[in-house]
């Protein structure tokens, strides 16, 4: 995720490596829900 914030890119716009965006972005809200 250090990708998005170093860009700001938008959620749709990270490069296909990265995998899916929607799941990034879930991933994301449970690393911030468990504290991660």
């Amino acid at each position: 995720m250090a990708f998005k914030y170093r860009t700001g890119c938008a959620w749709m716009d990270l490069p296909e490596k990265f995998g899916s965006w929607k799941g990034i972005r879930i991933r994301l809200r449970r690393w911030a829900a468990d504290g991660t």
